[in-house]
């Protein structure tokens, strides 16, 4: 597409902004609607006027945080304190690799420090832009290294730094750890390489009393453990899914290849992305782990057509089946098309959209006693689960018109049958450009808001209403949108989830940036 100027603001760097700004809502929110909406993303790629950050989700993480109280919000932003983004300030370039971004010599290093650390295992990335999650009423910023970082929700600094190698044996983790909605344990995917390439699912109790994130850490345990399906590789793991008995992991063909990691160490100069592969040969492997008891299903799942992705949706259970929704991808294009180079000058195509895909898998323990070439689905679904030989081949069903990202649903219903998905679109041309969705997963119907064409809204965050009817999209959606026209405002909008129509919008001076995550704290749950 030709370049605009003002689409630019989608991906430059933004500032701090301590001194909060405060601006009226035009229109009219509920008064429920009390608390702090929160979000994380990258949002410094320039370090100086000389180094620019190669790839989008490479730039240091960037906190937002807008107060929303009655019809008035105040917004600031700040930068999470990692060490990678300290030493970077100082060495005017990133001195820990990032996705796509190598790592350059660190200045504050002596000669025999540099020399050393050439040999030694790598030391990851702390620069947690993905997403966040509250652990024991704590809020913590995540990323897919080893590392995740608390977060105060109402200064935005930044706290004490966590290790999953200390607290779970993990070498890397997902962005999204899972807590369970009825009984508060939370659930974490994780890898490591240095003893085997395993993946491992650890459970972390439900804080007693006033019990803190570091003493239910304490108290975490690995309750399963899978070998990896391809000698001397490690899944690309975002995120995973659960219901009420299961945990559901997807071992996908996007991988690190654990070698070229190893061998990066010595050599340096690397970046993750040079660790990974996209074998689109392998398929996606289906995992089904029971919370109760850690107990792996036997039964192998491979998906007839391979695919990447980043979120799972939901799933839950109908007659003796899982339903797994995902975001899935037909390649690791996306990926390819985030490089700042290419989305500073307009150039913003992917051929290969995401879509709302259903996998339907059925609960077998002895695959022998199954029919083969017959489906075994039995719920009403295009997806198809079919024995062939020693496996279940498994085909999707699409649930939408394909284009979105950054799923979201009412987070009440996580695990049960559900029958809305909230989302936006890229920047990329698509049905869902410029626009957020509401999706009838169960009618195959979707309800837009879009307005302008200059408008990119980021995740839209639904809040349920707690006085209401208990109906899955009874609350509001928020959402914050740049405007990329001349001499606009971004701002912050508010929807009524049942109708998608516009509540009310408050636009701020202060660029908002483009994130990936948020949460939304009630005022006196912090």
């Amino acid at each position: 597409m030709p370049v605009d100027q003002e689409l630019q603001k989608l991906f430059r760097t933004t500032e701090e902004l301590e001194l909060a700004e405060e601006a009226h809502v035009n229109g009219e929110i509920p008064d429920w609607l009390n608390g702090s909406y929160i979000r994380v993303g990258p949002g410094k790629f320039d370090l100086g006027s000389n180094f620019t950050m190669t790839h989008w989700l490479d730039g240091y993480s960037i906190l937002s945080r807008f107060e929303i109280n009655s019809d008035r919000i105040k917004f600031s932003k700040k930068f999470l304190q990692s060490e990678a983004f300290k030493r970077a300030l100082v060495a005017k370039k990133p001195v820990f690799c990032e996705y796509a971004t190598k790592a350059y010599p660190d200045p504050q290093k002596g000669f025999f420090s540099k020399l050393t650390s050439r040999f030694l295992p790598i030391e990851l990335t702390d620069n947690d832009t993905l997403s966040l999650f509250k652990l024991a009423n704590e809020l913590f910023a995540s990323s897919e290294t080893n590392y995740f970082r608390q977060v105060d929700p109402c200064s935005l600094h930044s706290g004490d730094r966590y290790d999953t190698n200390k607290y779970f044996g993990l070498n890397v983790a997902s962005a999204h750890p899972l807590t369970d909605p009825d009984t508060g344990i939370t659930y974490q995917l994780g890898s490591t390489l240095i003893t085997g390439c395993k993946y491992h699912f650890v459970k972390i109790p439900s804080p007693i009393g006033s019990q803190t994130a570091k003493d239910v850490l304490k108290k975490s345990k690995t309750i399963s453990t899978i070998e990896s399906s391809n000698f001397g590789t490690l899944s690309f793991n975002h995120s995973f899914g659960m219901t009420s008995k299961y945990l559901i992991f997807i071992e996908q063909p996007y991988v690190m290849n654990v070698t070229r990691a190893i061998s990066s160490c010595i050599k340096g100069n690397q970046t993750f992305k040079d660790w990974l592969e996209w074998r689109p040969e392998s398929k996606n492997r289906f995992f089904i782990i029971e919370k109760e008891t850690g107990r792996v299903l036997k039964t192998e799942f491979i998906s007839e057509k391979s695919f990447f992705f980043l979120h799972f949706i939901n799933c839950y259970e109908e007659n003796n089946q899982l339903i797994i929704d995902i975001n899935a991808y037909p390649s690791i294009q996306v990926l390819e098309s985030m490089y700042l180079s290419k989305l500073r000058n307009g150039i913003v195509h992917v051929e290969d959209q995401p879509c709302a895909v259903r996998y339907v898998l059925p609960l077998i323990e002895n695959i022998g006693d199954i029919q083969e070439n017959f489906n075994l689905v039995d719920i009403k679904t295009e997806a198809t689960a079919i024995r062939i030989g020693n496996i279940i081949q498994l085909t999707g069903e699409e649930l939408a018109e394909k284009g979105f990202e950054l799923p979201m649903i009412n987070y009440k219903v996580m695990g049960k049958k559900y029958s809305y998905i909230y989302a936006t679109g890229s920047v990329a041309p698509g049905f869902y450009q410029s626009a957020i969705g509401k999706i009838d997963v169960r009618k195959k119907e979707t309800i837009l808001w879009k307005e302008s064409m200059a408008y990119y809204p980021g995740e839209p965050m639904f809040v349920p209403n707690p006085f209401g009817t208990g109906n899955e999209d009874d609350g509001i959606l928020i959402s914050c949108v740049t405007d990329t026209a001349n001499q606009s405002n971004d701002f912050v909008l508010f929807l009524d989830a049942k109708n998608m129509k516009e509540l009310g919008r408050a636009q701020f001076k202060a660029h908002i940036p483009q994130a990936l995550h948020g949460i939304f704290i009630e005022k006196y749950s912090h």
